[in-house]
């Protein structure tokens, strides 16, 4: 690997990591500051998407080469739907209120505001099994 591509593929693993980071930030503004805590949620969001996406893991989520795992390949890909997931919390964090009344949520009040719980959980179920799996699957392919 050339020094160019692992300086890149470190500021995409920081983006990631930084993004993730920000996410959760801005998951625990919601709480107590609601009209910051989307754009804080966004940012992350997307941060952490292009740091997961373009970076090397998102090369072997995408790879048609069959000289990797089926299983770890697998794994890429539940994490990539776990990124698009989370794109999708962040937008649902930010629609305004009268964008529910369309899908006739306008009462209670608890779906206009935590819509956007549902897609999280789903990133955040993809993204605990993943994280264990993955190096498990790795340790396994270094024994064989």
């Amino acid at each position: 690997m050339s020094k160019e591509n692992e300086t890149k593929n470190k500021g995409l693993l920081w983006a990631a990591q930084v993004g993730e980071i920000i996410v959760l930030i801005g998951t625990a503004m919601w709480l107590f500051l609601p009209q910051w805590a989307g754009w804080c949620f966004a940012v992350g969001a997307v941060l952490f998407a292009v740091g997961r996406i373009c970076g090397e893991q998102g090369d072997y989520a995408i790879s048609t080469n069959k000289n990797i795992d089926f299983n770890l390949r697998r794994l890429y890909r539940q994490r990539m739907f776990g990124t698009i997931v989370l794109l999708l919390a962040a937008v649902l964090i930010n629609t305004p209120n009268g964008f529910y009344s369309f899908f006739g949520l306008t009462r209670p009040v608890f779906y206009r505001t935590s819509l956007w719980l549902m897609p999280f959980s789903i990133f955040v179920v993809f993204e605990l099994y993943t994280a264990f799996r993955i190096p498990s699957v790795e340790k396994k392919l270094k024994k064989s």
